[in-house]
């Protein structure tokens, strides 16, 4: 089966973009890869845990042709061990969104989820996603998650999940958890780990201890042969400028819901 990607990127080279085209090449299945900017959305929605591009997904429909009738989105922190063709062909029966429950979460948080009108067994975790993006444009999904955002907090602890849950409630198909398991000591063949939380692979540097988990993360990375490139002084500059303008807008909505 091949495979067409789309990589929703902000900031990746044009050696990076390069180095994982020949790695994605070498698998022999993939058709076509694509890497594409996320689309435009007002800067206070981001915060400083979760950039804008994490709103990428709410907006599948302007990054995907309308020839796409269904995809998968999958977040960066990500180990595929299962095959997600089947996935794929996952019965939606007539949801527009499958997902796994996002089980497990502290006292404070289901407080949290509670005070969004949601519960642990309606809350779920957008780290992978299918998407019946054929149902989506016909509901209008994206301009209806967009007006939703407005009704909801400034600051929304988990983002552009919490909108997904409130605006998709009670029509999201359950899925098996092996498919967004988030469990750093699992590994990853048969399942798809999500390393939710901290830390990130990315930010483990003595992996001799680390979880099995971040372990074959790493493994994996070695195999690939993709140096973890450092981001250069002037890439960090400018991720502070625009942090501070996020910020300013934050706090100019924050005062203007409270007039």
């Amino acid at each position: 089966m091949s495979v067409e990607l789309w990589v929703i990127q902000q900031g990746l080279s044009r050696s990076q973009q390069l180095q994982l085209r020949e790695l994605w090449e070498r698998t022999g299945k993939l058709e076509a890869l694509h890497f594409v900017p996320p689309p435009r959305l007002p800067g206070w929605w981001a915060n400083r845990h979760y950039p804008l591009i994490a709103w990428a997904r709410i907006q599948i429909d302007l990054i995907l042709p309308r020839n796409v009738s269904r995809c998968i989105y999958v977040d960066i922190d990500v180990l595929v061990g299962a095959d997600l063709a089947e996935l794929a062909a996952t019965e939606l029966s007539g949801c527009v969104l499958g997902m796994v429950l996002n089980t497990g979460l502290a006292q404070k948080d289901l407080e949290y989820v509670g005070s969004l009108g949601l519960t642990e067994d309606s809350y779920y975790n957008t780290g992978v996603v299918l998407m019946d993006l054929d149902r989506w444009r016909r509901e209008r999904a994206r301009e209806g998650l967009i007006a939703r955002r407005d009704s909801l907090p400034v600051d929304l602890w988990f983002v552009d999940q919490d909108l997904i849950n409130v605006y998709f409630a009670g029509c999201i198909a359950s899925l098996d958890k092996r498919w967004n398991l988030r469990d750093a000591a699992a590994v990853p063949e048969g399942n798809v780990l999500h390393f939710a939380g901290r830390p990130k692979p990315w930010e483990v540097e003595d992996f001799s201890s680390a979880l099995p988990g971040l372990r074959r993360w790493k493994e994996a990375l070695d195999r690939s042969g993709i140096d973890r490139t450092e981001v250069s002084t002037w890439r960090r500059a400018m991720d502070g400028a625009a942090g501070l303008r996020i910020h300013g807008e934050r706090l100019v909505r924050r005062y203007l819901s409270n007039v």
